[in-house]
């Protein structure tokens, strides 16, 4: 399972849990979008009823890049939920539960 490349992807599946969730308040700087963000932003941004993530996506067996690892580590400090999805992630029904939550399904 690749992290942004065909059907089976990391990313395809978490574009299926937000139209599941119905999480409409999601952002991935694409393409000139990106050649504007800074080094090691974060791929999605995700808001709902239940709460707001950041999360990056990786290959299977990568690491966060210095700069990525230094954007987590500040975000996180700050109180912001933030972390990596890799395709583990989507087998392990880690990305279903934690956008479960941002969208406020099964949350009292």
């Amino acid at each position: 399972m690749a992290e942004d490349k065909g059907s089976g992807s990391v990313e395809s599946h978490l574009r299926e849990y937000l139209k599941e969730f119905g999480l409409k308040l999601a952002y991935h700087p694409w393409r000139e979008h990106a050649k504007r963000a800074k080094e090691g932003w974060p791929d999605w941004a995700v808001s709902g009823p239940g709460g707001f993530i950041l999360r990056e996506l990786k290959r299977q067996g990568e690491k966060p890049s210095q700069a990525q690892e230094e954007w987590l580590g500040s975000l996180h400090a700050a109180g912001i939920d933030v972390g990596v999805w890799k395709p583990c992630c989507v087998l392990s029904g880690r990305m279903a539960r934690e956008l479960a939550v941002v969208a406020g399904v099964g949350v009292p």
